[in-house]
């Protein structure tokens, strides 16, 4: 991500682990390839550049999560309160109908076991 908007700075390890990374990133030019012969040490300066711009991008980001959490939740509550509505008026048209009056059981007899 932040190497789309700067278009100088480049991975060059795309499968390193997050430790690595950080020791991964070079300045080049756009459109040249970096070998690992050709890496340089970051300045001061470009590592607070660099944390200004992933917070300002953590920032976009969470906003952009809440606004879509926000959405959800609005559009599950109103979902809900018409099901429930749906739910409470077909109560209401069918009134249920009265169990039927149930027999009463009749004890059956045990059997006698067979004599062995």
């Amino acid at each position: 991500m932040f190497a789309q908007e700067r278009n100088v700075i480049r991975l060059v390890d795309k499968h390193a682990t997050p430790s690595a990374i950080s020791l991964s990133w070079v300045a080049a030019p756009e459109g040249e390839d970096v070998s690992a012969d050709e890496r340089r040490v970051i300045t001061p300066a470009e590592r607070e550049a660099r944390k200004a711009f992933r917070e300002a991008d953590g920032k976009v980001a969470m906003s952009e999560h809440e606004s879509a959490q926000k959405a959800f939740r609005d559009n599950f509550q109103r979902l809900k309160a018409e099901r429930l509505a749906r739910e409470a008026e077909s109560k209401k048209a069918k009134p249920r109908p009265t169990p039927a009056a149930k027999r009463p059981t009749v004890k059956r007899r045990a059997r006698k076991a067979a004599p062995t």
